[in-house]
């Protein structure tokens, strides 16, 4: 069923395999798109209507703008490394994320691979 109401999302991990379908699957849904990447020069090549913001998981002062109006957020963001890693971008994000929408309720969608081959 299509969501009648297009929601503003915020892709978080947007430039990844999963992340790009996400993206691809908001904009059919008629959802206003924003993609959260780390450099500049990964953020070219998103499709149209994909607005792209920069910010770094790991610091929360860096992630206002991604979140300006946003009413849902899909992280689909991972680190490569060890547990060092996993606990400043994998989990830091979700948190970092969450501490600069101040409060404000959003719809949250968490997909993740963390622990899958533990």
């Amino acid at each position: 069923m299509k969501n009648e109401v297009p929601l503003k999302l915020l892709v978080v991990g947007a430039t990844g395999s999963i992340g790009k379908h996400v993206l691809d699957v908001a904009l059919e849904e008629r959802h206003s798109v924003r993609a959260l990447v780390r450099k500049k020069s990964t953020g070219r090549g998103f499709p149209g209507g994909v607005a792209v913001v920069h910010g770094d998981l790991t610091r929360k002062e860096t992630l206002s703008e991604a979140v300006i109006d946003i009413e849902a957020v899909v992280f689909t963001h991972g680190s490569h490394g060890g547990q060092r890693d996993a606990e400043a971008v994998d989990y830091g994000a979700v948190r970092n994320v969450l501490l600069a929408l101040g409060g404000r309720k959003v719809r949250i969608a968490l997909i993740t691979t963390i622990g899958a081959t533990d």
